[in-house]
């Protein structure tokens, strides 16, 4: 994993040294995209090489007091994924065996360089794998050791009916392709954004990340990925939204919805491990 260095958090906020802020928009593939490179591009949070591993402080967001995790190397995008880039996506894998339920919709009736909302979690990771295809990178997530290429609509409110490939899917931490970032890698690139120059991390619309929202909440022995669904079977939204009150605006703020439900308020931004 290469060198490791000790955050600290006190008083909300991370106690560091400095670290290299780089931008990528590479692609392995040769596929020239059409959409302008700016709303494509990666900052590296943590250098390759590198990992961070976090105490926490307190009882809020997942850095809480007791829980100690390590966060390996990784980049997240500047900016939530716009309507632009996922249509350009969302026309290669359905030419790609791929099969996206929901087309979704530009935050707002915006457009192209607004974010896409009204897509579910599932359609998430699944155009994530399909963007990593398209860029010639490794999927993330597989079902059945497969890559995971199908999103689908059933609208069971049990959450043992949360049976669908793409919710029990598995996700390949170190392979390298596009993948929703973790909650604690959510969070600790939102605590570091003055330094990182990240877009709407907290008031724009709400952003899928990877973990599920467990009933007995983030405690000290949460892994780095997040416990399993446990019986409330909901997937974690980060950041609020602008139509959201005060308090889901911060940093901190842990929402929830179902990974078969999508929102015009909900979108994403997409991740990668380095």
């Amino acid at each position: 994993m290469g060198a490791i260095r000790a955050v600290r958090v006190l008083s909300g906020l991370f106690l560091l040294r400095l670290f290299v802020v780089s931008c990528s928009t590479d692609s392995d593939s040769g596929i020239v995209f059409s959409t302008p490179e700016v709303y494509r591009a990666m900052i590296t949070v943590i250098p390759q090489g590198e990992a961070e591993t976090v105490t926490g402080a307190g009882g809020e967001g997942v850095f809480i007091a007791g829980r100690t995790v390590t966060i390996p190397a990784y980049t997240i995008a500047v900016y939530e994924t716009s309507w632009e880039l996922w249509r350009e996506v969302c026309g290669w894998a359905a030419s790609h065996g791929y099969k996206i339920a929901n087309m979704g919709q530009p935050a707002e009736a915006g457009q192209g360089t607004s974010p896409v909302t009204a897509i579910t979690w599932r359609d998430a990771i699944v155009w994530c794998n399909a963007y990593s295809e398209m860029a010639g990178l490794s999927p993330v997530y597989y079902a059945a050791d497969r890559v995971l290429r199908e999103s689908v609509n059933n609208t069971s409110s049990k959450a043992s009916d949360i049976t669908t490939a793409a919710d029990t899917a598995d996700m390949e931490l170190g392979n390298k392709g596009y993948r929703l970032p973790l909650e604690a890698e959510w969070e600790f690139a939102a605590r570091n954004d003055a330094g990182l120059g990240l877009f709407a991390m907290s008031g724009d619309i709400a952003e899928w990340g990877w973990d599920w929202i467990h009933e007995s909440g983030i405690t000290a022995q949460t892994p780095l990925t997040g416990d399993g669904p446990g019986n409330f079977a909901h997937r974690v939204i980060r950041g609020g939204g602008w139509t959201a009150d005060l308090d889901s605006a911060y940093i901190t703020n842990r929402n929830y919805f179902r990974p078969f439900s999508s929102s015009p308020k909900i979108g994403f931004r997409a991740a990668r491990s380095l």
